[in-house]
């Protein structure tokens, strides 16, 4: 212990709020300073082998309790994250951590739900199996989300769609974006719906990539993003509101989700078919 630093923060703050201690008090007890303990608390201190001991002998700490205790559920939240399902959710490593420490409650419970969520999968992939092999139908294929059904769908059509290339086509002689599509396209957001396009750093925008604020007409995009994604992100955006009546025709024929959120991933998906129209366009 003497050799490794110990950043314990949300635990000494959990053991102290279980307590019912203010800083002061926990402080006092210490034998440190309120604000030494706030910077231990916010992980910018370490816990010195002094520290740990008087926290066992003061409050009755177990020293092993402050060592680490995220490493099982660091491995099991990434288990989680490494489904297909939350692919485009995926945190970084440091979110993973944070989330480990600072609610450690919390992950052990969304690794349950995970895991009966596959437990479940499971048991009806296997059901169907078996009634499968006795000859009968059933409705009860696989586990069908509305992603699947959308992936399945656009997939067949290998993310070809005349009327929405046409459309993009249309778009892209409209703006005439010359050397600077980005620009080109963010003019248009103003000028026709008066949505001004913002970049926010990754700090504020870890996980999103892009966000429409409707009550303030502003397009949020993550700085974390290449400018080539975050051009995509800005086309698509353009494309939502450019081909509404086109792609909501595309979803219709295609019938491929009975679903509102299977229809919202619809939209997405024929929003990003019509950034990718031909490669010389870059973007449509």
């Amino acid at each position: 212990m003497a050799n490794q630093k110990i950043f314990a923060g949300p635990r000494i703050r959990r053991i102290r709020t279980a307590k019912g201690l203010t800083q002061t008090a926990m402080a006092e007890g210490l034998g440190i300073s309120p604000s030494y303990l706030n910077l231990i608390e916010r992980n910018q201190r370490p816990l010195t082998v002094s520290l740990i001991l008087k926290l066992a002998s003061v409050y009755k700490v177990d020293p092993d309790e402050l060592q680490g205790e995220a490493g099982l559920s660091l491995a099991a939240l990434r288990e989680v994250f490494s489904d297909p399902l939350l692919a485009g959710e995926l945190p970084g490593e440091q979110e993973l951590v944070d989330v480990a420490e600072a609610a450690p409650n919390a992950a052990a419970a969304l690794v349950k739900l995970y895991r009966a969520y596959r437990e479940q999968a499971d048991r009806m992939s296997d059901l169907s199996e078996m009634l499968a092999r006795e000859g009968r139908t059933t409705a009860i294929s696989a586990t069908r989300l509305p992603i699947d059904e959308v992936r399945e769908t656009f997939e067949r059509h290998a993310n070809h769609f005349a009327s929405l290339e046409e459309e993009a086509e249309s778009f892209h002689k409209l703006i005439g974006p010359g050397d600077d599509l980005s620009g080109a396209i963010r003019g248009w957001l103003k000028q026709e719906h008066g949505i001004v396009v913002r970049l926010l750093p990754v700090a504020t925008m870890p996980n999103w990539r892009r966000r429409y604020d409707r009550h303030s007409q502003r397009l949020f995009i993550s700085e974390r993003l290449s400018l080539a994604d975050q051009l995509r992100e800005i086309a698509m955006e353009a494309c939502l509101l450019r081909m509404s009546v086109a792609i909501a025709a595309e979803i219709e024929v295609l019938n491929c989700t009975a679903s509102n959120e299977g229809r919202r991933l619809a939209r997405l998906n024929s929003a990003l078919c019509g950034t990718r129209v031909d490669d010389a366009y870059q973007a449509f």
